[in-house]
């Protein structure tokens, strides 16, 4: 746990300023497909978008090109991990 700017004690999922990412995924998660072990990427993580609101982030991608497939942002009020309002 540690403080952000206002004094507010944040979790490592929820730790982020100025548009930087988190310090820990929600989830970091390799999906298997038949023979192959790492064919998708899945991550979800808390961070700012460009209007400085909070959103749960997520991404799915293609690991060995870094191509994203699907990414879907959704506006939080409190963090998911500890509860604390955002």
């Amino acid at each position: 746990m540690t403080k952000n700017k206002g004094g507010s004690i944040m979790c490592k999922f929820c730790n982020y300023s100025d548009g930087n990412v988190a310090d820990e995924d929600i989830i970091n998660k390799r999906i298997r497909i038949g023979e192959i072990p790492d064919a998708l990427s899945m991550e979800i993580y808390v961070n700012e978008d460009y209007d400085g609101k909070p959103y749960l982030i997520g991404n799915l991608f293609i690991p060995c090109v870094g191509e994203s497939i699907l990414e879907t942002s959704t506006e939080i009020k409190y963090c998911p991990m500890c509860g604390r309002k955002l």
